[in-house]
């Protein structure tokens, strides 16, 4: 039997939205706001994306994901400059990082 995927009003991106929004209610923002950068940028949100993603850099500042995500959403907005200057941040936290290996299946 398949599992069903937990959603929010038949809308799986509004369930990882309120998931997301539980976690800032039990004080952990770290994983709030990734979540929400993440969603976000999966949704094509990617100002809102560059929100969440800014919050969770100022709550973990040491987290190299989420600076992959800030990296994404600025370069969609066109903001070449400071996705460059994220980009390069990740590399100062995780040297050895390379996007093919982070993300391949």
């Amino acid at each position: 039997m398949r599992q069903k995927t937990p959603s929010y009003g038949g809308r799986k991106d509004k369930s990882i939205v309120r998931k997301a929004r539980v976690h800032i209610q039990r004080q952990k923002p770290k994983a709030a706001f990734d979540a929400q950068a993440m969603s976000h940028l999966l949704r094509g949100s990617y100002e809102e994306a560059c929100h969440a993603a800014y919050r969770s850099v100022q709550a973990n500042p040491a987290h190299s994901i989420t600076y992959v995500q800030l990296a994404a959403a600025l370069a969609k907005l066109g903001r070449m400059e400071e996705a460059a200057a994220a980009a390069a941040r990740v590399l100062e936290l995780q040297p050895a990082f390379r996007y093919s290996r982070q993300f391949a299946a």
